[in-house]
């Protein structure tokens, strides 16, 4: 289960997805995103939706004091070997 603290991201994707279409996100010359660009994003979404659904794996966001709490009290010896 979901904490209060994490942040799921497909429905933010999803969200993002959905203001391209309807051209609320537009690029910083102001013109619209072509729409292979959606197509791409799409094809993204509908991949990531499938990898989650098949591996069980959780896309999810924490906010960034938890990482900072779990790098300061865990030694750096121990990240550096997974690098």
């Amino acid at each position: 289960p979901m904490t209060h603290q994490e942040i799921q991201l497909m429905p933010l994707f999803k969200k993002f997805i959905s203001e391209t279409q309807s051209d609320k996100r537009l690029k910083r010359n102001g013109k619209r995103i072509k729409p292979e660009t959606i197509r791409n994003y799409c094809f993204v979404y509908a991949n990531l939706e499938s990898f989650i659904t098949l591996k069980g794996f959780k896309f999810r966001l924490k906010p960034w004091w938890i990482h900072y709490f779990y790098h300061a009290f865990i030694p750096k010896k121990w990240f550096q070997s997974f690098l």
